[in-house]
């Protein structure tokens, strides 16, 4: 049972949370501030925009490829490190999916022919 002005009757509470995409965020304060964790989540909102979902789906399709096509492990890092940088981030809020796609496998492409 949920009674959101009465916690002490509550059996469960139910989080503030921020999506995007595959992304999900939850906050909470086991009840005990619903308002901080609105506020929590605000701030999340402006930490994590709308691109983190096509982030997201983009490194799902580029996943399998890093795993197949490199087989040293320090690279894989290496390149996983790149594709999930604030410059991959910004990039897709500026150039769009495509683009970004365009410069993930060119990473991957490189990283696999430059192993040892």
């Amino acid at each position: 049972v949920n009674v959101v002005d009465k916690p002490d009757l509550c059996d469960f509470h139910v989080p503030a949370s921020i999506r995007r995409g595959k992304l999900c965020v939850a906050i909470s304060t086991g009840g005990a501030s619903p308002m901080l964790s609105r506020k929590i989540r605000r701030k999340l909102e402006e930490m994590f925009p709308a691109e983190y979902g096509q982030l997201i789906d983009l490194l799902g399709e580029m996943r399998p490829e890093v795993l197949e096509r490199i087989d040293e492990e320090s690279v894989r890092k290496e390149v996983f490190e790149e594709l999930t940088s604030d410059e991959m981030l910004q990039a897709l809020a500026d150039d769009g999916l495509d683009r970004v796609r365009s410069i993930m496998l060119a990473k991957i492409e490189k990283a696999a022919g430059g192993q040892h």
